[in-house]
């Protein structure tokens, strides 16, 4: 495993037509429209090309996502059905003229099969958009959002975007499977954005990073200049999440905050040139040691820095869960354990 925490600069180029105000420009889907996993094009593009929404490939099947366009890889921003086995390559997204947003997915034979809501709405969309700022939204005919995935974030916050108290993000499996992971970022009712373990009962010993922000009526919010705030609602200025001066308000550039597999919290730029080129810049994150993650090594194991990266390593008498992947814990070593019964009894 490999973690960048001496260098702040990440070598990440991702495509982008330059647009004059990206929160605001947007392509209407109509209803009707439909995508597929094997036609052409298989996603809906924000109006710059830089964020696609619809199916993106995950192992043998697809996932239905919205991801950040780039090259040598995309980095996926919200998923939907995280959970769910990805889908055949032969299912389709569909605004239906009923106005719904709905997936629908085959059998071999192309029989029907399954169908499943990407958005829950009373009412009926009349179209939907997929924005510059990441955010899939679905309108109804009198141009009011009834439904966007900024109010339903996976493990990321974009520009723009806040998490509500009693909100959370929850990191991914690993950087190559999407569905829940085992750590989650909570922006809780009294004030504090907290990091735990998945699965602990969230109290203060379980937390291993949190920012002491306590007040009733906060909420996190990532603006579009790349500072993270906590807000109050009844106060124009907000308390910053990461110190820093080197935040900037440029139409050119893409903030993203995303709690990763690691149980890492990182603060990421995206600036592109004239050319459309992408640079990923790492601002911020926390905890600062990776170590200081409570559980990242897993059960009977423990966390050690050797030349700032993390080292997990058993307690004795157990072996790794899985020798490739050292922080899935430890399991009793039971050769060990009945030989040393068995040299016990001997004696």
């Amino acid at each position: 495993m490999a973690f960048a925490y001496a260098s702040l600069f990440l070598l990440v180029i991702c495509i982008y037509k330059p647009a004059s105000s990206q929160q605001n420009h947007s392509t209407s889907i109509r209803l009707g429209s439909s995508i597929s996993t094997n036609v052409q094009p298989t996603s809906w593009r924000s109006p710059s090309g830089t964020f696609a929404s619809g199916f993106y490939p995950q192992g043998s099947g697809f996932i239905v996502g919205i991801w950040l366009v780039c090259k040598p890889a995309d980095i996926i921003t919200w998923t939907a059905y995280r959970d769910d086995p990805p889908v055949p390559s032969n299912a389709t997204l569909e605004l239906t003229v009923n106005g719904k947003l709905l997936l629908r997915t085959y059998s071999a034979n192309n029989e029907a099969g399954e169908e499943k809501l990407i958005a829950r709405i009373e009412k009926s969309a009349s179209n939907a958009r997929m924005l510059d700022s990441g955010n899939l939204v679905l309108y109804n005919e009198y141009s009011d959002a009834i439904w966007e995935s900024f109010k339903f974030p996976t493990d990321t916050i974009l520009g723009g975007q806040n998490l509500y108290a009693g909100g959370e993000l929850l990191s991914s499996a690993s950087t190559t499977n999407f569905s829940t992971g085992r750590f989650h970022l909570k922006m809780q009712s009294d004030g504090n954005l907290v990091l735990y373990p998945i699965d602990t009962i969230d109290t203060s010993v379980d937390a291993y990073w949190n920012t002491t922000t306590f007040a009733s009526g906060t909420h996190l919010y990532l603006n579009y200049t790349g500072q993270l705030l906590i807000l109050n609602n009844t106060l124009a200025s907000g308390t910053p999440v990461f110190s820093s001066d080197s935040e900037s308000e440029n139409s050119s550039t893409i903030y993203r905050a995303t709690l990763e597999y690691d149980g890492i919290f990182r603060l990421y730029s995206h600036n592109f040139d004239s050319n459309g080129a992408y640079t990923t810049s790492l601002m911020h994150y926390a905890p600062k040691s990776q170590c200081e993650v409570k559980s990242f090594c897993g059960l009977n194991s423990c966390c050690t820095m050797n030349d700032n990266q993390p080292y997990c390593s058993c307690l004795p008498g157990t072996v790794f869960v899985n020798p490739n992947q050292r922080y899935n814990g430890c399991k009793r070593n039971y050769t060990e354990e009945l030989c040393k019964v068995a040299e016990e009894t001997s004696s």
